[in-house]
């Protein structure tokens, strides 16, 4: 149980981190024109954040597909930060209190699913890898990303000690949290189906594993009258296409040609391009190293996230792209293996992330577009 083990490192991992980041956004931000200046807050609701806060705030709403609304933003978040703001809390710092507790959550799960599976010399790389990950920031920020990660990896901390029962509810809040929360119900009912659960039961952990989802879309048909909006609004008014992952790779890579070298999205098209071929590579070394359960879980949110970019002519085809590759843990877990057996892979992958994690921090704390 978590009660019997040193969650030294973890914690230690934590608060430097994010003491790092904070430091980032309240004092090295206002030295550096990027851009407008804004307050620590602030720096932390860019983008998606935003969106959030107005659900907080007002709640969904919806005006067809072709116009941007929030229905395309699952619940999970905004409906935690409104309970906290009944205690007083501000609706920003409501969901920035629920993001940085999920990513101690999710940095705990993860380190102890990963010592249990791999030993705790591969759990602390891999933890200090996520740690000074070039997107850590977002861990930080009003997103769903440390939330969707702490509940994904509590599930599957769960599925190892077959509570089945405990595993499918925290498959079932991800639901609420992300799409791609579905995909854990994969890995609760293989895990029952090899402990030969009965039937009834399979039903009943498979149906608590999709239970934020469907209540989502019963909310949504009861409010709205519309049971599954967020699939139309995100073609149509998010832009974005559905095509095969050859084609995507074709797109990413037409993206390093025709946008000017000189263009704030070069780099951001260059690093989503170098995500999509780490993870690619991670995921294909990855089928001799972790279990078949993981397996179930990344290969369907890689194709997904693959499969799903944004319409060329619009924005950005990979746009968001390495933020979907960064839920993918399992894959962290296996650099953790390769910076454990070579240590030159470790001194790499610590140089290549730490050299990013500053400035793609502050440049998103500016408003700038990130991921």
């Amino acid at each position: 149980m978590i009660k019997n083990q040193k969650l030294t490192y973890p914690l230690l991992i934590f608060f430097s981190s994010r003491m790092s980041i904070f430091l980032l956004a309240s004092f090295f931000s206002s030295l550096l024109p990027l851009g407008k200046g804004v307050g620590f807050l602030e720096s932390f609701s860019q983008w998606d954040g935003q969106w959030y806060l107005r659900i907080l705030k007002e709640g969904y709403w919806y005006k067809g597909p072709n116009i941007q609304s929030p229905v395309a933003f699952f619940p999970l978040l905004p409906l935690l930060g409104k309970l906290l703001t009944f205690f007083g809390f501000s609706p920003e710092f409501s969901l920035f209190l629920i993001a940085n507790l999920s990513c101690l959550g999710f940095f705990i799960f993860f380190w102890l699913l990963t010592k249990n599976d791999f030993g705790e010399k591969v759990a602390n790389r891999a933890l200090f890898y996520y740690a000074i990950s070039p997107l850590s920031f977002i861990f930080s920020a009003l997103y769903t990303e440390s939330l969707f990660l702490f509940l994904a990896c509590a599930c599957f901390f769960f599925l190892r000690k077959s509570e089945f029962l405990k595993a499918s509810l925290f498959a079932g809040l991800a639901s609420a949290t992300r799409p791609f929360g579905i995909f854990l119900t994969l890995p609760v009912l293989f895990n029952a189906f090899k402990k030969k659960k009965e039937f009834s039961k399979l039903f009943i952990y498979g149906l608590f594993s999709v239970s934020g989802l469907l209540l989502f879309c019963i909310f949504l048909l009861l409010k709205l009258k519309e049971p599954f909006p967020f699939l139309g609004i995100n073609m149509r008014a998010w832009h974005h296409v559905w095509v095969s992952p050859w084609i995507s790779f074709k797109l990413f890579m037409e993206s390093l040609f025709t946008i000017k070298s000189t263009s704030p999205f070069y780099p951001i098209a260059f690093f989503d391009f170098l995500t999509v071929i780490i993870s690619t590579f991670l995921l294909l070394i990855s089928f001799r190293k972790i279990s078949f359960d993981y397996q179930l879980f990344i290969c369907p949110v890689y194709l997904l996230s693959l499969c799903h970019p944004w319409d060329s002519h619009f924005f950005i085809s990979s746009g968001s792209i390495s933020r979907h590759m960064l839920q993918l843990f399992p894959l962290v877990m296996v650099l953790g293996m390769l910076g454990n057996h070579d240590k030159r892979v470790h001194y790499f992958i610590t140089f290549f992330f730490a050299s990013l994690f500053g400035p793609l921090a502050l440049a998103f704390f500016h408003g700038l577009w990130v991921e």
